[in-house]
């Protein structure tokens, strides 16, 4: 019996996140330089010409693989739209970035090293750019919404202490403190946190 269109359009993904699995899990170990294509099809047990139908090139597959990532990312932020608690949102934001990177960390692992491959940062830097712009966005708001006057500078320091710690973390997960290190961080963005460091007094 012949496949039906649902059928084959499920065959379809399923190829491609192989694809896009093995680059990933390539890119993060051998790096973007010193991964081929040919290598990527090998690991994701298709023929070459299977890859190259779908997707054109390399810098192709590094693109579709910060897409997806980048888009998880966005997922996890909406989260914070159940709640206008500033405070509840930072706690959000704080509990799945440590989540994110504790159960994927060939995700974070590629981020870091393409960040420090300039030639393949030009293949994700648009992707890259557009979600960090809403990143720093979101976050400004909600540091001002807690009366804190300089909201976008906070907002960074914010967002790379995220980035520092999930270093840290990838760099040597089996000794990295995280969950200490992330009950840490949530009584520093705590509300009563927030308030002692920056003077902030209830009206």
């Amino acid at each position: 019996m012949p496949r039906t269109q649902d059928q084959l359009d499920k065959i379809k993904e399923q190829t491609r996140t192989k694809i896009l699995d093995a680059a990933m899990k390539l890119f993060s170990v051998k790096g973007y330089h010193g991964t081929s294509i040919n290598d990527i099809a090998k690991e994701a047990g298709v023929s070459k010409g299977l890859a190259y139908n779908y997707f054109t090139s390399k810098e192709n597959l590094l693109e579709a693989i910060f897409k997806r990532m980048m888009d998880s990312i966005f997922d996890a932020m909406k989260e914070m739209e159940q709640t206008e608690d500033p405070y509840e949102k930072l706690e959000l934001v704080i509990s799945n970035s440590f989540e994110y990177a504790r159960q994927r960390q060939e995700e974070w692992r590629l981020y870091m090293r393409i960040m420090f491959q300039p030639d393949a940062v030009s293949a994700t830097m648009g992707i890259t750019a557009e979600v960090m712009s809403g990143l720093f966005e979101t976050f400004e708001k909600i540091f001002g919404k807690m009366g804190i006057k300089n909201a976008a500078i906070e907002a960074k320091i914010f967002s790379a202490t995220i980035d520092g710690l999930m270093l840290y973390y990838l760099m040597d997960p089996d000794y990295f403190p995280i969950d200490k290190v992330k009950r840490t961080l949530l009584k520093k963005y705590s509300k009563a946190g927030i308030q002692k460091q920056f003077g902030i007094t209830e009206e």
